[in-house]
């Protein structure tokens, strides 16, 4: 699989089948495999954990769909991601190659070199059709992902149904980075449609099952205590639906994976991306269609790296002449009983905290998590990870020089150096996914390595929850806040205050409501300090400096202003106040150069005629 790890020979069946496929490549048109699929539907169901699904064991009915297909095709039960990072986990299944391979190491300051090949370039130009719908901003087209698809659906701001009252504050936002589970279905039947008899590679990606849990009435109903399991039912009812067309005119071979799973608070970790725990990594994997056999379930280890090559080899492409990190999944070939090692990483601490980031390799039910601090777990009698074991059995010592040998190429803090800072529009909505946000210290850490000289993951994790707790407090006042609700957006400011005292914004807001309610001597204590907070904080500065010119008190009043015409030189408000402060101030000079200034912005202004019998007094 890996450098460190071969690859295992391909059976020569599979070699000869898979000749026989290309044996008419250059014929016009696509050249299908004899019994295989004459379309491939991939699916991808963001933040999914395997053990949700019935036929994983779950045993609330979360989703019927992908139980039936279960039973009608072939179940892998123990799956690993690459990455629990939708961007980098996404980029390994299209590719075939692990994260230091491809290069995109995090959802934020990468993009797939169009040097790569993609699964579907393969298709493409093998002669299928091919698209994709992505429900998420993550997978956007300038992520370099859309590389060989005709169609790449990642439209996004339209109609977003909110159904949680505590999620109508963030309705703009959410509408503005997602799309619902049935839109998108809409949106691949139109595709299908589109692609017609001919063949083709779908890819559907939905996010549903990614926070916020916001399940529709009807879903949401049957899980009213978790609605991270109603979303799924959302989902799983929308695959039913485009199942149902995919299989209407074709034969397809249907994947369905998740990207990475969530942590739902084990060991800490209420969302993704910041441990390696199976939580995490463990993931589904449901392939049913041609020469798939029926009802068989696989116990062998496998990741999300093989899809790419297996997949690719089904629908009998043309093998590959790239390095590809996944092996070949042969559907209906024996388990592994060597599997190979699997690796696994988290950046996003790195790139998006600069907290240290964490590297896992798993050799069969062993698995070794490399960071400040490693830990070593066997997942057979410790499948949740509870219990840490000697890091110096030989095993533990095998799996951490495989892993060092694997990445004595890679160096994160020397790509840390080299990203490029999101542009604000990608920065904001990565912000409002909660994948990005405040960067805690780094502290010291013991560690006999330099590279993991930044705190860990784990360290961090209480105060992140902490804030995003704060941060929804904080949207809910501000919605407060424009639907004229002061009272409780106060009472909402005052405790998010108690969490985050110098948030310069959030005590401006207070000032709003203190001042709009009449309490403006409250309001003056809450403008005071956030200016000392930030001198240059413009709203603030604003209300401060023309409440200080209007009560004459222009010594005060006149620095603010000063700030103010430096940040917006052509503003009339700013203009006339100044020059008025400074003639009280016997400043004439600065005085007539703001008042002309205000004559020129704002000729029309109806103070404008007492200004020039001013200025003409005073010449």
């Amino acid at each position: 699989m890996f450098s460190a790890f071969p690859d295992r020979l391909i059976a020569s069946a599979a070699l000869t089948a898979l000749a026989l496929a290309c044996s008419g490549c250059g014929a016009k048109g696509p050249v299908l495999r004899a019994g295989g699929p004459d379309a491939v539907v991939l699916i991808i169901i963001d933040t999914l954990r395997a053990d949700y699904l019935g036929s994983y064991g779950y045993a609330d009915s979360t989703s019927p769909t992908l139980d039936r297909l279960a039973a009608e095709g072939l179940r892998f039960e123990d799956v690993t991601t690459v990455a629990p990072v939708t961007l980098p986990s996404v980029t390994s299944i299209l590719t075939g190659q692990i994260p230091p391979r491809h290069g995109v190491r995090d959802n934020a300051g990468f993009v797939l070199a169009e040097a790569e090949e993609t699964l579907a370039e393969r298709f493409r130009a093998a002669g299928w059709r091919t698209g994709a719908v992505v429900s998420s901003a993550v997978l956007s087209a300038d992520r370099g992902i859309d590389q060989g698809f005709e169609f790449y659906r990642d439209e996004f701001g339209g109609d977003y149904p909110i159904y949680a009252a505590s999620l109508e504050p963030m309705r703009e936002e959410i509408a503005s980075d997602r799309r619902r589970a049935d839109r998108s279905t809409d949106l691949a039947l139109e595709l299908i449609e589109e692609f017609g008899h001919q063949p083709y590679f779908l890819m559907v990606h939905y996010f549903d099952v990614h926070a916020h849990y916001d399940p529709p009435p009807e879903h949401g109903r049957l899980f009213p205590r978790n609605p991270y399991a109603g979303e799924i039912h959302f989902v799983d009812a929308e695959i039913e639906r485009l199942l149902r067309a995919a299989r209407s005119g074709h034969d397809p071979l249907i994947v369905v994976v998740a990207d990475h799973g969530e942590g739902l608070g084990e060991h800490g970790e209420v969302g993704h991306g910041f441990l390696l725990h199976q939580a995490t990594l463990r993931v589904p994997l449901i392939v049913a269609g041609p020469q798939v056999p029926k009802g068989r379930v696989r116990r062998d280890p496998v990741s999300t790296v093989d899809l790419e090559r297996s997949i690719a080899a089904s629908s009998g492409l043309v093998p590959s002449d790239r390095r590809r990190d996944g092996r070949l999944l042969l559907w209906a070939g024996p388990e592994e009983t060597n599997p190979p090692a699997f690796y696994a990483e988290t950046m996003r601490t790195l790139f998006s905290y600069q907290w240290s980031h964490l590297r896992a390799l798993r050799q069969a039910g062993f698995k070794l998590v490399e960071g400040p601090y490693d830990e070593f777990f066997d997942l057979r009698d410790d499948p949740r990870e509870l219990k840490p074991l000697d890091l110096d059995l030989p095993i533990a010592v095998q799996l951490k020089a495989a892993l060092r040998a694997l990445v004595s190429d890679d160096d994160p803090e020397r790509l840390l150096e080299q990203i490029d800072e999101p542009d604000p529009e990608r920065l904001e909505t990565l912000q409002s996914l909660g994948y990005v946000g405040d960067v805690t210290e780094p502290a010291e850490a013991a560690h006999s390595r330099e590279e993991y000289w930044r705190p860990h993951p784990a360290q961090q994790i209480g105060k992140w929850t902490e804030r995003q707790h704060n941060r929804s407090r904080y949207r809910r006042a501000a919605a407060m806040l424009e639907r004229g609700e002061f009272d409780g957006a106060l009472a909402t400011l005052d405790t998010f205050l108690q969490f985050e005292p110098r948030h310069g914004e959030a005590i401006f807001n207070r000032a709003v409501a203190l001042w709009t309610t009449g309490r403006r001597n409250e309001a003056r204590v809450s403008l005071r300090e956030c200016l000392e907070i930030d001198p240059d904080y413009l709203p603030a500065l604003k209300i401060f400096a023309q409440d200080l010119a209007q009560r004459k008190e222009p010594e005060r009043a006149l620095p603010m202003l000063e700030s103010w015409v430096r940040q917006e030189p052509d503003n009339a408000e700013a203009l006339y106040n100044l020059g008025a402060c400074a003639l009280m101030l016997d400043r004439y000079e600065l005085g007539r150069q703001s008042l002309r200034r205000f004559l020129e912005v704002a000729p029309d202004d109806e103070r404008a005629a007492s200004v020039r019998q001013s200025l003409a007094e005073m010449n």
